[in-house]
């Protein structure tokens, strides 16, 4: 078995070296787009969490990078900034935890929040160990709050909790009307929305659902819910949690210049005319308000498809130093697919996975061992046929959590709901990418001095909040941040150019849905693109193709009847 595992290995490392595989180069892909190694793409979710050792070329922004400003102040050491990063990481993964999630006792299309929760937190130990080093013991000090264990089940799934639109400054616009399953409550956020955080706020001409800090109920605004963070973050003071609470903190302060329409209308403040702004044009800039985009179906697939990618695939030959983390007898990424097949009632077939599973791994460890036919076939089938599920799960949920929107019916003359595409600056490629990088940057440090004041008795709570608060503001409205601006501006006039050009705008928009399958623009009799963009693609192409390649078993076999092996 051994033999074959690197007879195909040193095949498939020389033919994907010249050649790569749907058009990226690369060796014994992961399935996780790392800009550094696969190089540039259209569609990058480079403000997405993604916990890597390998940090990403210049000019390409992460929330991992925009934190590292906080070496700036020699009170955060190696630990402490991993911790607020690895809050940060949380809240970008609890979106799993949503219509994918299936509420209790209920079997279907979908995982349990415990599994879930389980997968999650596994996957967040994995990456966290080659992105918290042991420099000065900084892992060995964060290792009991990260390493999952069964008997911190209920903390961690407190921990993560659930997918929560003021969490990432989400548009509530896009939410449907119900869900599928009933939940219990808290768990998420009531449907439909209410109509009143869909309004702009005359004081501060922001969207209610953005910064009024009059929404303190069951759907706080996106600032209320930043407040809240760095209060607990003060009470817990310096500690994983009071450190955690900052990154949570932190993970909404820079969502805020990558997903509103801030930077757009600061850059219009700074007299740069036309920087396309996506709400209706208005003679006085109070009245073109802040806002945010709406999620698209492609837009959730994307950013679904690589988190899965991420847990059933997460080594790579940039981390082979990786621990390789095994949970109730199986590998991640293994045990994910026993869960999946669990919980959509195929108890029996689950049970015989995870036997398949294990004669399997008795073989890789013992020299010269070897596989009887019919194990290998039945595990390959049913991985096959957990695929099926996972992958039928994933399209349900992207389907079901958003109010697809049209956006070839867009109404730019009246609309202030534009789509997440159009505004949000997270891919690389968007000409203000940059600007609202560097502007977070200047936020998380001052908020991070702050609150390090804070933990030193040196300033108070209501000041630290009070210090984060005052950048959830319309540009017209403040002067905080117009020199940054308009230095960036005047550095930058070819990117000024490309926010103000609106036929490259509209053009670009269109590549990017092309891209996710919409079809815009592909004319009529023409097949649409795969469903997910570029990256995810490569993680499927990896997932479903690549497999033999890695293990020496055969590639996935078609999916077999789902009482073949029950």
């Amino acid at each position: 078995l051994q033999q074959k595992i690197n007879a195909v290995q040193t095949a498939y490392e020389t033919d994907s070296a010249s050649t790569g595989a749907d058009g990226v180069g690369y060796q014994l892909h992961d399935g996780v787009y790392r800009p550094d190694r696969d190089g540039p793409v259209e569609l990058t979710p480079v403000f997405d969490a993604k916990m890597m050792k390998d940090d990403p070329r210049k000019g390409v922004h992460t929330h991992h990078t925009i934190e590292q400003a906080l070496r700036q102040d020699k009170r955060f050491d190696d630990y402490e900034v991993g911790m607020i990063y690895y809050g940060n990481w949380l809240r970008d993964w609890s979106q799993m935890c949503d219509s994918f999630m299936l509420p209790p006792g209920v079997k279907g299309m979908g995982l349990s929040r415990e599994h879930l929760t389980t997968a999650v937190m596994l996957m967040g130990q994995l990456v966290a160990t080659t992105y918290i080093n042991n420099r000065k013991g900084a892992w060995s000090k964060a290792k009991p709050d990260i390493e999952f264990k069964k008997s911190r089940l209920k903390q961690c799934m407190a921990l993560l909790g659930c997918y929560r639109p003021e969490e990432h400054i989400d548009n509530p616009a896009g939410l449907p009307d119900s869900r599928e399953h009933e939940y219990p409550k808290g768990w998420l956020v009531d449907l439909p929305a209410n109509k009143r955080v869909l309004e702009v706020n005359p004081k501060t001409h922001m969207r209610r659902y953005i910064g009024d800090e009059n929404m303190t109920g069951d759907y706080p605004s996106s600032l209320v819910y930043m407040q809240r963070q760095l209060r607990l973050a003060c009470q817990e003071g310096k500690t994983a949690q009071g450190l955690i609470h900052l990154g949570s903190a932190l993970h909404v302060l820079e969502d805020f210049f990558a997903h509103t329409n801030f930077v757009e209308l600061a850059l219009r403040e700074a007299k740069k005319e036309g920087v396309v702004c996506w709400v209706p044009e208005r003679e006085d800039l109070r009245d073109m308000p802040l806002t945010t985009g709406m999620f698209t179906t492609q837009d959730m697939l994307f950013s679904l498809a690589y988190k899965v990618a991420d847990l059933l695939l997460p080594a790579s030959q940039t981390g082979a130093s990786m621990i390789t983390i095994k949970y109730d007898g199986l590998e991640l990424r293994d045990w994910v697919l026993w869960a999946v097949l669990h919980d959509s009632g195929r108890t029996v077939t689950a049970s015989a996975f995870k036997g398949y599973c294990k004669v399997i791994y008795a073989a890789q460890n013992v020299a010269g061992a070897m596989v009887p036919d019919f194990v290998r076939k039945a595990y390959e089938q049913l991985r096959s046929q957990a695929n099926s599920v996972l992958a039928a799960a994933l399209k349900r949920q992207a389907g079901a959590r958003i109010r697809q929107p049209q956006i070839e019916e867009y109404d730019a003359k009246n609309s202030i709901d534009p789509t997440h595409t159009m505004v949000a600056k997270d891919a690389n490629d968007h000409p203000l990418h940059d600007l609202a990088a560097s502007l977070a940057r200047i936020a998380v440090l001052d908020v991070g001095r702050c609150i390090a004041d804070a933990w030193e008795h040196k300033s108070t709570a209501d000041e630290v909040v009070a210090c984060a608060s005052k950048y959830f503001v319309h540009p017209a409205d403040s002067k905080l941040l117009d020199k940054p601006v308009k230095d960036w501006a005047n550095a930058h006039p070819d990117r000024v150019k490309k926010a103000a050009d609106q036929k490259a705008i509209k053009r670009r928009i269109e590549e990017h849905d092309h891209d996710h399958g919409h079809g815009h623009g592909s004319g009529k009799g023409h097949a649409p693109k795969p469903f997910m963009p570029k990256p995810a693609r490569t993680a499927f192409v990896f997932w479903t193709q690549h497999y033999e390649a890695l293990t020496g078993r055969e590639d996935m076999l078609p999916s077999l009847e789902p009482t073949r092996h029950a």
